[in-house]
């Protein structure tokens, strides 16, 4: 997608369902009609992941906002509110520990912002 966005100035892909019923599948839930959108002056893509090393070569920033993991539950939990599942904020802070921990240190970042 971002290859397509910087060669032809537009894009498309299929998100992450995050209404699904069931994200435990071997498939990926997606949304099955398409998001688009073309190229601005900036294009920030934000995310958890979106920083990953396969990616560098078509990113010429990355930053990385570091949030204090207390504040970040507070937040999950006003959030998603009767929604809240501590499972799956267990099997995600899990994850991501170990990403900025190990693959995506805060080191490999060109600007680290924190907050809190």
């Amino acid at each position: 997608m971002l290859q397509q966005l910087r060669e032809y100035g537009t894009a498309q892909w299929h998100p992450f369902d995050w209404d699904a019923a069931d994200w435990d599948s071997d498939r990926l839930p997606l949304v099955d009609s398409p998001s688009r959108v073309e190229r601005g002056s900036v294009v920030v893509l934000e995310g958890a992941y979106s920083c990953r090393p396969e990616l560098h070569d078509l990113l010429d920033l990355l930053v990385l906002l570091d949030v204090p993991r207390e504040i970040r539950n507070a937040r999950l939990r006003v959030r998603d509110g009767a929604d809240y599942h501590p499972d799956w904020d267990a099997r995600w802070s899990g994850a991501e520990d170990h990403y900025f921990g190990t693959v995506m240190t805060p080191d490999r970042f060109d600007v680290v912002l924190r907050a809190g």
